[in-house]
């Protein structure tokens, strides 16, 4: 898949020195009305520069107020202490701090908590009436500002413009999936769940080695609710057990009745199953009333993954078809994790988070 050039962040530390150099003057244009700037001779440290500008003022009365001097410093450090901030605003001429309206810094790299405060403390103590530090977040926050969208797109291969048009185009698309699976589908009800890509369907592949059909990649899956992720589907539904403890607990994981009472034409195990749902129903009959339960396991499908909902169905699948991409080793694109909780029936039930190293032994295991 081609990466999106505009889903990647701007990179200021990467540039190479006089391309960052370059931007950085780009954004002092930008940043004042500057009757002039000018780079000065000598640099506060290697691989940076110094500029000196003079602001143009109006004063309101259309007479012309004096210009204000500026003095920006551009470093290029892998880490900017406060050590090295004091140092390099010390070496400002005395005779030069007097006149001075403002000051900037300009680094490529982070800039610490104590640098901050050794910078404005300095400046301070210089009696500039502007300090301004521009560290790589500030220089990062400068160009996703409108206004400097040619600046990031020219010097980092990056548009903010153009990322938040996708954003806004994601937003919108996944709001209208959204809707669309409001007006077709319906909670407690059972969809089928396609891979576009998969042309085999209804048919599935023969596994010479095991003598028996394997499914392609469709399932048919109960919609339990719409949430703020997405659609989520119940997956697993089990007879279970809870201590009177409220911690111990086990699940009969030898069926599942997240299939529901609807013919699936694809289900190579129903004999199986019934009789594993059989088993475990015995046990589960046999336990106090109190201890009975139910263990679910959810999965969400976002709804920026559904490409496509078909609301009428086919002959071998009446209900909706909903179509999601991309399946990954046959399974449908979910959320990573799965949500999973056990209930006890009863008019007081009670409900907890099951934790594996709590699951004790009431139900039979199945094996391979």
């Amino acid at each position: 898949m081609t990466e999106d050039r505009t889903a990647k962040p701007i990179a200021i530390q990467d540039l190479e020195p006089d391309r960052f150099e370059d931007l950085v003057r780009q954004l002092l244009h930008g940043f004042r009305d500057w009757r002039q700037l000018q780079v000065a001779e000598g640099a506060p440290a290697e691989g940076g520069f110094v500029v000196r500008g003079r602001e143009m003022v109006d004063d309101g009365d259309g007479d012309g107020a004096e210009d204000r001097p500026w003095l920006l410093h551009c470093l290029r450090e892998k880490r900017l202490g406060p050590k090295k901030v004091a140092a390099m605003m010390e070496a400002v001429p005395m005779a030069e701090r007097s006149g001075l309206h403002g000051f900037i810094l300009a680094a490529s790299s982070e800039v610490s908590a104590g640098a901050r405060d050794a910078f404005r403390a300095k400046c301070r103590a210089m009696g500039f009436a502007e300090a301004h530090l521009w560290g790589r977040k500030e220089l990062e926050a400068l160009l996703q500002q409108p206004r400097n969208n040619h600046l990031a797109f020219a010097y980092t291969g990056v548009s903010p413009m153009a990322r938040r048009r996708a954003n806004r185009r994601q937003l919108i698309s996944r709001l209208a999936m959204k809707q669309l699976a409001h007006l077709h589908l319906s909670a407690e009800r059972p969809v089928l769940v396609r891979d576009p890509e998969d042309d085999r369907y209804p048919w599935l592949d023969d596994d010479a080695g095991e003598g028996r059909a394997r499914r392609g990649h469709w399932r048919i899956l109960l919609l339990r609710e719409f949430s703020h992720e997405g659609l989520c589907f119940t997956v697993a539904r089990h007879f279970a057990y809870l201590d009177d403890d409220g911690a111990h607990w086990d699940f009969a994981e030898g069926m599942n009745d997240a299939q529901g009472d609807w013919d699936d034409p694809w289900d190579q195990a129903e004999d199986a199953d019934e009789a594993a749902r059989g088993e475990a129903e015995d046990v589960w009959n046999d336990l106090p009333a109190a201890n009975r339960a139910w263990f679910e396991r959810q999965v969400v499908l976002p709804y920026e993954r559904i490409v496509a909902i078909d609301p009428d169905g086919d002959e071998f699948f009446d209900g909706p078809h909903l179509y999601a991409a991309p399946f990954d080793d046959g399974q449908p694109p979910f959320l990573t994790g799965a949500y999973e909780d056990l209930e006890t029936i009863g008019d007081e039930p009670r409900q907890i988070d099951p934790d594996p190293a709590d699951r004790v032994t009431k139900f039979p295991r199945t094996t391979g």
